[in-house]
């Protein structure tokens, strides 16, 4: 396993980043378009709303260089301002990611995320949450400097 695997119950590392106007407006186009309504939870900051998207997840090396053979297809679960969860079929090895979607209103939907927290579903699959950092130009999707 990567030195940098998620570990269940384990703490966030990395940078503290403040969502961007860009980031909110993204994240706020892809609720607005789910058309779902906000889940209630005395624990959170935030509303989070159920997010019924597929998204591609593509891991960050160290040095925050893409690992493109090791992206994966995940399952949205709910999305708020600050983060959101999804389930995915493996565990993950990396804690810093971007998740990625094109979408037909907000365009090309790219945001790097810190994995907070994983854990195994009673079905076989896996579920993580993760802190929205910033979003990224489609020039990092694509492996160029």
């Amino acid at each position: 396993m990567n030195h940098n695997a998620v570990k269940p119950g384990s703490k966030p590392v990395g940078l503290k980043h403040a969502p961007s106007d860009k980031l909110n407006r993204q994240v706020q186009g892809l609720i607005d378009d789910a058309g779902t309504t906000a889940e209630s939870d005395e624990r959170r900051n935030r509303d989070r709303f159920p997010i019924p998207f597929t998204f591609r997840l593509t891991p960050l090396d160290q040095d925050g260089k893409l690992l493109s053979d090791e992206s994966t297809t995940i399952v949205g679960k709910d999305l708020s301002l600050a983060g959101i969860g999804f389930s995915h079929d493996h565990p993950l090895q990396h804690r810093t990611v971007i998740i990625s979607m094109n979408h037909p209103m907000v365009g090309c939907f790219a945001v790097e995320a810190e994995i907070i927290w994983t854990r195994p579903t009673p079905l076989g699959l896996f579920e993580s949450g993760c802190r929205l950092i910033r979003t990224v130009d489609g020039h990092i999707l694509r492996g160029k400097d």
